[in-house]
């Protein structure tokens, strides 16, 4: 299971952002696997019990910390159970808590026809360091990295009061350590503000995990982090460096982690955006209303995540969503779509992004082409170019054999070949292992025969397989276990104006 691209990048995303850290932290996947969320709250209005009114806005109810362990050494914990398909591997682990922390403690005075706020205690707790017991382990310090803190970078007079912030580590070093990712995952000491707070006062945990398995479809995964105040304006995020497939079903997800999504109060949003209809179509499931999608809650798609101790159906002001888009008959997002745009909007309930990933089925052939395939070298025939050409042959011998790599040197030669010899290699039973030069992709096995005709017309040989897991037919006219000599080979055969995305691709070889 080692057919995995990952990308590091560092991108702005949101537009008519009002609030904004720029969500930096941008990790990009191309893999045969999926993904997992678990997360739970950390305030509530019970230490221990499940919380599942929602008669009322999260002001009125007097918070106190969540804290199941029976341990002395932690002032909160809440706990949730991690499943991952056996067969797999783990990629990438995140772990973020966030929380509202003015100070430690808050009141509600009447001033006449008015309620006042006020915090009591001032802050003393770390934002950035808490413990974390992974499955069958006794707890251990982590120290993650301040994303947002609302108290010292908010400019509106609504984050100073309410002061969210955002904390992030990389756990995957942690949870590949261990014999099995499966099990109860606790986190405890996430501070955020007890008793009374306008808005009411909310805190939680998310991990988010990406996995590889050969038995899934190939996906393209990406996260971002940071931090959004959902309020007046409505910011879209833009997901690009991807193609879905050229045919059959697109299947999509998004993944959100927010703060302070009331129950009781509607009228937030998140939209995709339709490009047949040219406008954006407001999501909604059976757990996630169209016109309230963030109400306190944890969801995996249409069902509440239960396996979380405790495991409150409201998390009051706390919300982790794995949504799967509906796109019956790709009419929402279609074959050969490039890009795709979600919009985050209220009219009432204001709200606080910390969290937004995004998945969808791959076309095979862009992931071969463009992830996987080296760029295709700038090959120059010999008439273009005499000037630098020794004429010393037949001009029939020169155009047959003589191959001009332009301003590409012995050094940028083995560059490429390094970068071939390193690709990641595709598993395909009763194939030999080496590497095959492939001329073409297609999801039909008529045209790749139709395809396979015309090579033949050009005195080839070609073959024809698919790999486990997709239904696309690769055609590929030359293998060899040399990946040098096949290179050549590779440059001669671009020189055919019909071949010239002719690319190498490494089979049962890892």
């Amino acid at each position: 299971m080692k057919n995995i691209v990952f990308i590091f990048l560092i991108l702005p995303f949101l537009a008519n952002s009002q609030e904004t850290i720029t969500f930096a932290k941008n990790k990009t996947f191309y893999l045969r696997g999926d993904t997992q969320v678990i997360g739970n709250n950390t305030l509530s209005k019970n230490k221990t019990k499940v919380f599942n009114n929602a008669n009322q806005i999260n002001d009125k109810y007097k918070m106190t910390y969540v804290d199941i362990d029976k341990d002395n050494s932690t002032f909160s914990s809440s706990a949730s159970e991690l499943e991952i398909p056996s067969g797999s591997n783990i990629v990438y682990a995140g772990l973020y808590w966030t929380g509202t922390y003015p100070g430690n403690k808050g009141i509600k005075r009447i001033n006449g026809n008015r309620e006042i706020y006020d915090t009591v205690k001032k802050r003393d707790k770390s934002l950035n360091t808490i413990k974390l017991k992974l499955p069958n382990n006794n707890y251990q310090s982590i120290i993650g990295e301040i994303l947002y803190d609302g108290k010292k970078e908010g400019n509106k007079i609504a984050l100073k009061i309410r002061s969210p912030y955002v904390c992030y580590k990389d756990i995957t070093a942690l949870i590949k350590g261990l014999s099995t990712p499966n099990g109860l995952y606790t986190v405890a000491n996430v501070p955020a503000l007890e008793g009374l707070m306008s808005g009411g006062s909310s805190a939680g945990w998310m991990l988010y995990v990406v996995y590889e398995n050969d038995t899934d479809s190939l996906k393209y995964i990406t996260t971002y982090d940071g931090f959004e105040f959902i309020n007046r304006k409505s910011p879209i995020i833009d997901f690009k460096n991807f193609k879905s497939p050229e045919g059959g079903e697109v299947q999509t997800e998004i993944t959100i982690g927010a703060l302070e999504g009331d129950n009781s109060i509607d009228k937030d949003r998140v939209s995709v955006f339709n490009t047949e209809k040219n406008t954006f179509v407001a999501l909604s499931n059976s757990v996630r209303e169209v016109n309230n999608f963030f109400n306190s809650s944890i969801t995996i798609d249409e069902n509440i995540l239960d396996k979380r101790i405790p495991n409150s159906m409201n998390t009051l002001g706390f919300d982790i969503a794995k949504f799967k888009i509906l796109n019956e008959e790709n009419k929402l997002i279609s074959n050969n779509v490039e890009s795709v745009s979600l919009k985050f909007e209220t009219q009432k309930d204001e709200y606080f992004l910390f969290f937004t990933a995004f998945q969808t089925t791959l076309s095979e052939r862009y992931y071969q082409e463009t992830i996987i395939a080296p760029p295709t070298l700038k090959i120059v025939k010999e008439n273009n170019i005499k000037e630098n050409v020794v004429d010393t042959e037949p001009l029939k011998k020169q155009k047959e054999n003589a191959i001009v790599e332009s301003k590409l040197n012995k050094e940028i030669r083995a560059k490429e070949l390094k970068k071939i010899s390193k690709s990641n290699s595709i598993k395909i039973p009763d194939l030999s292992a080496g590497y095959y030069i492939v001329t073409n992709v297609f999801s039909s096995k008529a045209n790749a025969e139709k395809w396979s005709k015309k090579l033949r017309s050009k005195n080839f040989n070609p073959d024809i397989f698919s790999i486990p897991g997709n239904s696309y037919y690769y055609v590929s006219i030359k293998n060899n276990t040399d990946v040098n000599l096949l290179y050549n080979d590779l440059k001669e055969i671009r020189l055919d104006n019909e071949l010239t995305k002719a690319w190498i691709l490494k089979v049962n070889l890892e």
